[in-house]
């Protein structure tokens, strides 16, 4: 049995003009356990300097959810949509969400980690 949360989305975007007017801007992404046991999750992502998680990690019980701030506030000046040559690393951001489940001896089960892609444009215009 696979066991994992639901995320309410599977992607993130930060609009391309708040980053050029350099407005701090975040997606609120609901984050639900529907399964019977505890999962704990902590996110990761490839530009740490840039995106940040509140909370960074957390345990949801049976049949609980949260609500995670994923933001875009980096000081790092993107070129255009496509052209993320100027990030640090220069390639298309993401964000992971580790996922563990701890069993009554205190073994950590991970249970598969959930990928999201960040995008500067609409989803419709890409």
């Amino acid at each position: 049995i696979f066991f994992r949360m639901e995320l309410d989305v599977t992607s993130l975007f930060f609009p391309y003009q708040y980053l050029l007017e350099r407005v701090s801007v975040a997606n609120i992404v609901r984050f639900t356990n529907n399964q019977n046991r505890e999962i704990n999750f902590k996110i990761k992502t490839t530009h740490p300097s840039d995106i940040t998680a509140q909370p960074a990690g957390g345990t949801l019980r049976q049949g609980q959810s949260t609500d995670v701030l994923l933001g875009w506030d980096s000081d790092a000046t993107v070129n255009s949509p496509e052209d993320l040559s100027t990030l640090k690393p220069p390639r298309q951001p993401k964000v992971c969400v580790e996922q563990f489940h701890i069993d009554g001896a205190g073994a950590m089960e991970p249970l598969g980690p959930i990928k999201m892609p960040v995008f500067f444009t609409k989803p419709g215009d890409r």
